[in-house]
């Protein structure tokens, strides 16, 4: 018998469809069982309504109008279809050994760790213990005081001559500086400011000025917002700066801390619970 006609003899036989039947049957019973107890033992999936009105509030942002029902409901069918992925990507292991998801999860736990949330900010009294204890980091610049008078460029015709005005009594003893002026958004007086600080509330024409101006009398310099009339109690030096001025950098920096001690008291706490050991080579 030709060897072809051999083969489509065997194949034909009920005994081998059934075999191959049953060993596929097998296969994926086997594949089954490997996930289906996983599956049961995942809690259902709820969609809170706290998620619902959250899906809410972000369609709203992006669609900058309040969304209808429909909108909503294909939000939350998207939803449930993106966790139902996560969920079945995680029972078959597909983040195993990733390095790009082993990355987020490291940055996820560490976030967790830094977290602040619902513990209270320092205090003003904890803020100004941090800035006693770490002078440097707060006196590391030369730091000045002064008084300004504002003339808006805005309501004033003529904003620098007026400031030119008021300097000549001010300068002949006939004007006190008290009540001069017009409302400034940053206020009068000045102590403990920085090069940097002035630029921020003032601009850098105005701070680089101030820094190279005379001590003790009253002059005319240039902002952004208009014309002032500053006097600068004393030459450029190292000094404290004053606690109004660093309150929101001395903020910043304990905050930062707080989560730096946090993440080691972490690792700490999982080096202690969690068993491990390094084999070297």
């Amino acid at each position: 018998m030709p060897e072809s006609s051999a083969r489509t003899s065997i194949l034909s036989q009920p005994l081998i469809h059934f075999v191959a039947m049953g060993a596929l049957v097998f296969a994926v019973h086997a594949v089954w069982q490997r996930v289906q107890p996983r599956r049961s033992a995942d809690a259902p999936l709820v969609v809170s309504a706290a998620t619902v009105e959250a899906l809410r509030s972000g369609l709203a942002r992006d669609l900058g109008h309040a969304p209808s029902t429909t909108e909503l409901e294909s939000a939350v069918d998207a939803y449930v279809d993106r966790e139902l992925l996560y969920r079945e990507a995680r029972r078959l292991g597909l983040g195993d050994g990733d390095p790009i998801v082993r990355r987020r999860l490291i940055q996820k736990m560490q976030m967790v760790h830094e977290a602040t949330d619902g513990r209270p900010l320092p205090t003003d009294d904890e803020l100004r213990a941090f800035v006693i204890a770490n002078p440097k980091r707060f006196s590391d610049v030369p730091r000045v005081a002064f008084d300004q008078l504002f003339f808006s460029s805005r309501t004033r015709s003529d904003a620098p001559g007026d400031a030119v005005a008021v300097l000549a009594t001010l300068h002949d003893g006939t004007s006190e500086s008290a009540g001069l002026g017009d409302p400034f958004v940053h206020g009068r007086r000045f102590e403990g400011r920085s090069r940097a600080d002035v630029a921020a509330a003032f601009g850098a024409d105005f701070a680089n000025a101030l820094f190279e101006a005379a001590p003790g009398s009253w002059q005319v310099i240039e902002s952004a917002y208009g014309t002032h009339l500053v006097r600068l109690d004393d030459a450029p030096r190292l000094q404290s700066p004053s606690f109004e001025s660093v309150r929101n950098r001395a903020r910043a920096d304990l905050l930062e801390q707080r989560k730096a001690e946090a993440r080691v008291s972490a690792l700490e706490r999982l080096r202690h619970e969690d068993a491990w050991e390094v084999r070297w080579p």
